[in-house]
């Protein structure tokens, strides 16, 4: 999965504002109410994360590398990693 979907719900509320008068035995008055719903809001984390480290000197890199199946596997070029990133990101080359 290339996220991780999180969703909260704010709670709904209620607000009445509002005024009255009297005079004597007599009164008047108004108010108002506003209701805010419940909302949902959805945000998404990547679910992939990467660092690549670059160099024209393949020595510099030998301390690099990634444990596949208890082995330390060397770097790559840059065309693997390409291909491995779109493997695994189903993702096409764009012209």
């Amino acid at each position: 999965m290339l996220y991780h979907r999180h969703r909260y719900t704010t709670p709904g509320y209620a607000q009445t504002t509002g005024y009255a008068n009297a005079f004597g035995n007599f009164a008047t008055g108004s108010a108002t109410t506003i209701v805010t719903p419940p909302q949902t809001n959805t945000f998404y984390k990547p679910g992939v994360q990467l660092a690549v480290r670059m160099s024209n000197n393949e020595k510099q890199l030998e301390g690099i590398g990634i444990i596949v199946n208890g082995q330390r596997a060397r770097p790559k070029d840059a065309a693997f990693l390409s291909q491995s990133l779109r493997v695994h990101l189903r993702t096409r080359e764009t012209l």
